[in-house]
């Protein structure tokens, strides 16, 4: 686990700054001339819908679309049939943001630029370098100003559905029921794993691991050892005081030989990949079996908020688009093509005509 995210650290960490900048509907996508091309063929652009009396051009609504289709990984498996129903998407979630942004306003809701900075940071500190950082801002067309705007945006958004979930409120009959009822059925949710709380650690070369292993061994404490390896023989590992938990079905293949060691004695390196040595601590085991509910009401009871925020969010939102004041203006882009009927008798199982099939049999 902790290799595959060291290997894709980069992908992942672009994927958190996506979620922040790259909002589809950022801006509504809405223009109020014409003159652009709405295909980059030279077609004169044009107006193909008004939100809240805004136009929304032809070309903004296909950016939105290609974006949204980009960034959900689809751009590559959609028809031309799949478009209409995805451009009305589109323009909806774009109503839906404009009425987000009329509720945000009229119940007075401000973004800090200290909170925004704090956001921007943190960001910016997810990343293994400023560099790699700034590369990849780079790389989205973004700089630090308009990484900062949409920032604000998400951070007054959330605001705003903090707000919509302060609704919510959970009793202890509630969690005990919904407890009750997801041991019943052996729910995963309540059901612990076998597996062991552990300190791993990895390296990149035997020599290095080994050194970890005698100093451990001799009695160093477990960061001690990792912090006085040298500068890259230590790719990563998991400081002492902060074990994580790992399930016995995911000890595989090479690591599987951590399922034999004895707790709390630091397990001799192993390659369990090219460059990749493993060392590790097995601090307490757990056994499989259902969960204590006063071991996991938190987490039941965090659940069940979760739920009915969600279901409040959802409302909410219904009533945003329903609120909208969506307007039409060329339907033809919009309107899903019927599916072809095939009458009775003019196709058989195997899709031949029935003369052709009259045919075959001669």
């Amino acid at each position: 686990m902790m290799q595959f995210f060291r290997k894709n650290v980069r992908s992942i960490m672009l994927v958190i700054v996506v979620l922040f900048v790259v909002s589809c509907f950022a801006g509504y996508g809405m223009y109020s001339g014409g003159g652009r091309s709405a295909s980059g063929d030279g077609t004169r652009d044009y107006a193909v819908a008004k939100v809240d009396g805004k136009k929304i051009m032809r070309s903004a609504l296909e950016t939105e679309v290609a974006q949204l289709l980009q960034n959900m990984g689809m751009a590559g498996n959609i028809t031309s049939d799949d478009y209409p129903a995805i451009r009305k998407s589109v323009l909806d979630q774009m109503a839906i943001m404009a009425e987000l942004e009329k509720e945000i306003a009229s119940r007075g809701i401000k973004v800090t630029p200290a909170s925004v900075d704090e956001a921007y940071n943190s960001v910016e500190s997810s990343f293994p370098t400023k560099e790699i950082f700034l590369q990849q801002m780079q790389q989205a067309g973004l700089d630090e100003k308009k990484l900062k705007e949409n920032i604000t945006e998400q951070l007054r958004q959330r605001m705003l559905f903090d707000q919509v979930m302060a609704g919510v409120s959970i009793d202890q009959t509630e969690i005990r029921s919904f407890y009750d009822t997801m041991a019943a059925v052996n729910s995963p949710m309540v059901t612990k794993q076998a597996g062991f709380n552990m300190n791993l650690a990895h390296f990149s070369n035997m020599q290095a691991a080994q050194k970890a292993y005698d100093e451990v061994s001799a009695g160093k404490k477990w960061d001690d050892a990792m912090k006085s390896a040298k500068s890259g023989d230590v790719l990563d590992f998991i400081p002492y005081e902060a074990p994580v938990f790992i399930p016995t079905a995911q000890l595989t293949d090479k690591a599987a030989y951590l399922k034999t060691q004895p707790l709390n004695t630091v397990t001799k390196p192993v390659e369990i990949a090219s460059g990749d040595f493993l060392l590790g601590i097995k601090r307490t085991e757990q056994k499989e079996g259902t969960a204590p509910f006063d071991e996991i009401s938190g987490d039941v009871e965090m659940m069940l908020r979760g739920q009915k925020g969600q279901q409040l969010q959802s409302k909410f939102i219904q009533d945003m688009k329903s609120r909208a004041n969506i307007e039409i203006l060329d339907e033809d882009l919009f309107k899903t093509p019927e599916p072809a009927i095939v009458k009775s008798g003019d196709v058989n199982n195997a899709g031949e005509s029935d003369d052709q099939a009259a045919s075959a049999d001669q």
